[in-house]
């Protein structure tokens, strides 16, 4: 039978590293998003800054938020992902790995549906 009080001795020490403490970057993270919503400029400054990835445009500031509506229609999403692994071409074995996984999550009313 599995001791509790065995297993909560042993969690408590080895949690400081089995848990990290992410508070200081929550912080850095909090306070960069505040200054960063506050700047009127940010915007202009995306659109001249020379990036090597492709940056969002927006309209309105950074920090708008919208009410939405609850959606009560039935609705599915469907989302398909793959991928391979192909022979080493220094072992004698002509065959690959296909893999294929998709997933079809249903909301509302109606068979299979969840909510």
């Amino acid at each position: 039978m599995l001791n509790r009080t065995k297993v909560l001795r042993e969690l408590q020490a080895v949690s400081d590293k089995l848990f990290l403490d992410l508070s200081e970057q929550q912080h850095i993270a909090r306070k960069a998003w505040q200054e960063l919503s506050q700047d009127s400029l940010f915007q202009q400054k995306c659109k001249v800054a020379s990036l090597p990835w492709p940056m969002p445009t927006w309209e309105g500031a950074v920090n708008d938020s919208f009410k939405i509506k609850q959606y009560t229609d039935p609705y599915q999403v469907l989302s398909v992902d793959g991928s391979q692994i192909y022979p080493d071409k220094h072992q004698g074995i002509s065959c690959f790995l296909l893999n294929i996984g998709t997933v079809v999550l249903r909301y509302g009313a109606g068979p299979g549906a969840t909510r």
